[in-house]
This record gives C-alpha cells, sequence and structure tokens, in this order.
C-alpha cells in the first residue's frame, strides 16, 4: 500500500496551491505541487468585494450561486486530478489549510459588513476546497493562519527556524515555482501527516 500523504492548500480568490507531502526514509518529501483553477466560464471571481454594476440584490445572489456552483466543480476536478497523479506515491489521508474565518450568515449581513465585503469570497473558495476533499473522503486538518510553521515544529519536534530552513531550502532542489504559498501548503501537509515522532529534517 502507498505511504499515508497530505495535500495543503492555500486558497485565494479563483485559484489555489496544493503542494502533496509523504515521507520517505522519514524524511519529508514533495511529490505533487499544482496551481489549480477555481473559476472560469468568464463568471467574476469575486462577486462579493467587486460588485457588477448596476445589479441587485437578488441578481447578485444568483450570481455567487453561480461562482459557488463553479468553484465546487472546479475544486473537484481539481482533487481528481491530484489524486489520480499521485496514484502509486502516496495516498491522501488529509488535506490542511487554514481555519475558515467566519461571516454573517446572510448575504444582507456580509454585504452590511464592510470586513465581511473582504473575505466573503475567499471563505466561499475555501469551503468549496474542503467541500472537494470530503466528496474524496479525505478528512480535512485546519490550522491557525500563520501558525502553519510553528503547529509543524511542534509535530516534529523541532524549533521554527529548522522548519522554515528547510521549505525554504526545497526550492534548490525543486526549482521554480517555489514561493512563499507553496512553502505555507506544505508546512500545513507536513503538521497534517501522522508520523509517529519519528520523522526528521535533512
Amino acid at each position: 500500500m502507498p505511504a499515508a500523504g497530505a495535500v495543503g492548500a492555500v486558497v485565494h480568490s479563483g485559484w489555489v496551491i496544493l503542494v502533496t507531502v509523504t515521507a520517505r526514509d522519514n524524511v519529508p518529501v514533495i511529490v505533487d505541487r499544482r496551481r489549480a483553477a477555481l473559476i472560469g466560464d468568464g463568471l467574476p471571481s469575486m462577486p462579493v468585494h467587486h460588485i457588477p454594476d448596476g445589479l441587485d440584490r437578488d441578481g447578485l445572489a444568483t450570481l455567487i450561486d453561480r461562482v459557488r456552483t463553479a468553484a465546487e466543480r472546479y475544486a473537484e476536478d481539481a482533487f481528481t486530478s491530484l489524486i489520480e497523479s499521485i496514484r502509486g506515491h502516496c495516498r491522501l489521508t488529509a488535506l490542511a489549510h487554514r481555519a475558515p474565518r467566519p461571516l454573517p450568515p446572510t448575504l444582507d449581513g456580509i454585504l452590511d459588513s464592510y470586513t465581511a465585503t473582504l473575505i466573503a469570497d475567499p471563505e466561499m473558495y475555501l469551503a468549496a476546497v474542503s467541500r472537494a476533499a470530503g466528496l474524496a473522503d479525505i478528512p480535512v486538518v485546519t490550522f491557525a493562519r500563520g501558525r502553519e510553521v510553528e503547529a509543524t515544529a511542534d509535530a516534529l519536534g523541532v524549533d521554527e527556524d529548522a522548519v522554515d530552513a528547510f521549505l525554504k531550502g526545497l526550492r534548490a532542489s525543486l526549482g521554480p515555482p517555489w514561493q512563499a504559498d507553496h512553502r505555507t501548503a506544505a508546512a500545513a501537509a507536513i503538521g497534517a501527516l501522522e508520523h509517529g515522532g519519528s520523522w526528521r529534517l535533512p
């Protein structure tokens, strides 16, 4: 049976970075990294933050439903493609990403809060990614935003500088793209994997 693996996700409005990690000889290794679109078909990526001119609330609600449906379909496709690509390398036992942020329960409540209008779109895409993982029977693990490296350091029993150095050093072997989002996603994935205290960082 393939080794356990986890995929870390950093979600943006309309796209997501996915980094899949497993272990070889008790050392974390990257087996896949990709950017996947979460919107298409000419739809706006941020319908709440950038409401089209002349659209009333009923029309906006309809547009948001269309964007959400598209995001869910794209997220499902992304996970189907990922699972097929890593088959033979590892089996996914977790999706790891930042914890969702609370929003008012209604569209009126969101539109009446400037802060909510700033985060409603990315939260919609985060929910679509989580939903796709659930449909693929992949458990979801969440971390406080910005605490992924800290959580990984705690899980491995090392300091944060060691984790940060390891993640930055991967660029030399992987090549570009290997940016902050990739490192964050990788940290989340490593932190989500069960390792029984046996993993080490080179």
